[in-house]
């Protein structure tokens, strides 16, 4: 009974996910309302977040790695999932901007 039970909630959670998938298209608002779009397996990764979570995927529309974080409250009756999303800054090495400076000069 308890094994049929767990099959139950998997069937159930997964359903959620590929529901919300299929409603969005894969894209979040995060809480400055920018639209950020990604990929299928990165989207169920990060609807399967638990509350205070972060994960670093790639953003297909804007073309770079951002941290996702969920928040979930509830207020006044209302059950809300806050997507938080900051771009995560990659930083060149001193040898690739002298290399990129050495490039600019030739030109």
């Amino acid at each position: 009974m308890k094994k049929i039970l767990l099959i139950l909630i998997v069937f159930f959670i997964t359903g959620c996910a590929s529901t919300a998938l299929a409603i969005t298209g894969g894209k979040i608002i995060s809480h400055d309302f920018k639209i950020y779009h990604f990929s299928d397996d990165d989207y169920l990764d990060i609807f399967n977040l638990k509350n205070g979570e972060r994960i670093t995927k790639y953003c297909t529309k804007h073309e770079e790695q951002v941290e996702v974080r969920k928040i979930r409250r509830y207020h006044d009756g209302v059950d809300r999932t806050i997507w938080i999303v900051d771009i995560i800054e990659t930083f060149e090495s001193e040898d690739d901007k002298y290399i990129k400076s050495l490039f600019k000069i030739n030109q």
